[in-house]
C-alpha cells in the first residue's frame, strides 16, 4: 500500500487548500508531522498536521468546539442572554474568547440580584443548574419559604468513568451551596422493570442493589432531618 496521502486517504484530497501550494497532497506521507491548510466540507478553514488528520481522525476544530471561531461556537455570539452575566472579574478574558459549552471555571453575576459564583461553562447550561436557577427566582418572587434538602444522584453507572467524573464534578460545582447526598441509586434493569410492573422496587426486588442503595439513602435522609431539627432547637432556645 502506497503512504503517498492522496493514494493512502483518497477522501481527504477534497479538503485540501490551494494555500498549501506547491505542496500537494500527492507530494506528501501520511502520517507527517508537517502542518497543511484544511477546509471541510462545513466550509471552515484551519492548519493541522497530516497526522493528525490522518492517524488521530481529527475534523473541523470549530464544529468539534475544540477551537474558538468568533461568531460560530462562541459564547458571546451563540449565548449573548447568558454572556450578559460575564463577571468583571474574568478580565481580561471575555465572552467571545471561549466556546459555549467550554470546561473550563469563571466568574458569574447575576443580573437580577448581583450575586456572584465560580463555576464551569458547560454546567451552566446543564439541566441541573437551570432548576436550581428557577427555583431561586420562584423563591425570590413568589415563595420565599422554598428550599432544597438536597440532591438525590440516580441512575449512575459507576462502571464507567464518565459517571464517576461526573458525579466528581456535581459536588466539586454544587457541593458547596446544596446538599448533594452520600448515597447514589446505581443503574439497574431491576430499576426499570418496577413501573411496568406496578410495583415498588422494595416488593419487586428487596435483595437488589437500587433496594439497598434507597434504603441507605432512607437513612441518610431522616438523619439529615433530625440533625436539623436539634438545630432549630438549639437556635431556639
Amino acid at each position: 500500500m502506497s503512504n503517498i496521502l492522496s493514494t493512502a486517504h483518497p477522501e481527504l484530497v477534497s479538503e485540501w487548500l490551494e494555500k498549501n501550494l506547491p505542496l500537494t497532497p500527492d507530494k506528501i506521507t501520511y502520517g507527517s508531522n508537517k502542518l497543511v491548510w484544511w477546509k471541510g466540507k462545513c466550509g471552515h478553514e484551519w492548519i493541522a498536521t497530516d497526522k493528525s488528520r490522518t492517524i488521530s481522525s481529527t475534523g473541523c476544530p470549530y464544529c468539534s468546539h475544540n477551537a474558538i471561531l468568533e461568531g460560530f461556537n462562541d459564547l458571546a455570539s451563540q449565548m449573548p442572554e447568558i454572556a450578559e452575566e460575564w463577571s468583571e472579574k474574568n478580565d481580561p478574558l471575555l465572552p467571545n474568547q471561549v466556546t459555549a459549552f467550554a470546561n473550563r471555571k469563571v466568574w458569574w453575576k447575576c443580573k437580577e440580584c448581583g450575586n456572584e459564583w465560580h463555576t464551569l461553562i458547560r454546567f451552566y447550561f446543564n439541566r441541573l443548574f437551570s432548576l436550581l436557577r428557577t427555583i431561586s427566582k420562584v423563591k425570590r418572587c413568589i415563595n420565599p419559604d422554598l428550599a432544597i434538602d438536597g440532591i438525590l444522584l440516580t441512575i449512575v453507572d459507576n462502571r464507567t468513568n464518565l459517571a464517576k467524573s461526573t458525579v466528581e464534578a456535581l459536588r466539586q460545582n454544587f457541593g458547596s451551596h446544596i446538599k448533594i447526598y452520600k448515597f447514589q441509586i446505581p443503574m439497574a434493569v431491576k430499576a426499570a422493570e418496577v413501573a411496568s410492573k406496578g410495583e415498588s422496587i422494595f416488593a419487586y426486588e428487596p435483595n437488589s442493589p437500587v433496594s439497598k442503595a434507597y434504603s441507605e439513602f432512607t437513612k441518610e435522609m431522616l438523619a439529615d432531618g433530625k440533625q436539623k431539627e436539634r438545630l432549630h432547637s438549639a437556635h431556639i432556645r
